[in-house]
């Protein structure tokens, strides 16, 4: 008889599996995206412009474009779509019930000729560029409907 260890995923269940980091409060601060408007100002205008097309994310637009004069306690109160700074190599993936917050790569967009070794090398040096040195693994998280 086989017995399974590690991970055992049922796609019915699995609401994710990625390799990254997780944060037990939002990695998204204002010095996050203050820091992200000033290194990369282009991107955030294209990103600010890419937002106004979609109507209900006016207050999200209107939350950017006021950045500067925010404090951290407003930003984190504001109803944001955190999902928009991640970069589109990574996915984000916020657990509510746990107050948790996850980024990284899910383990289905390896490369055919990526090894396991260079995915999880590639992952954490985009991790390190956002967040600085963070502990990375692999993150699984689950829920039963019904």
């Amino acid at each position: 008889m086989k017995i399974r260890q590690g991970f055992v995923s049922n796609s019915s269940t699995t609401s994710f599996c990625i390799y990254g980091a997780s944060f037990d409060t939002n990695p998204f601060t204002l010095d996050y995206i203050k820091n992200f408007k000033k290194n990369d100002p282009k991107e955030f205008e294209v990103m600010i412009t890419e937002l106004e097309k979609v109507s209900w994310m006016k207050s999200v637009v209107d939350i950017l474009k006021n950045i500067d004069n925010m404090t951290d306690d407003e930003l984190q109160d504001a109803n944001m779509e955190w999902g928009e700074f991640v970069p589109y190599n990574l996915d984000y993936h916020p657990y509510h019930d746990a107050g948790m917050h996850y980024i990284g790569r899910s383990w289905s967009r390896i490369g055919d000729d990526e090894t396991g070794k260079a995915f999880k090398a590639s992952i954490e040096k985009d991790i390190e560029a956002l967040f600085g040195k963070t502990p990375c693994s692999t993150h699984a998280e689950a829920w039963r409907d019904g």
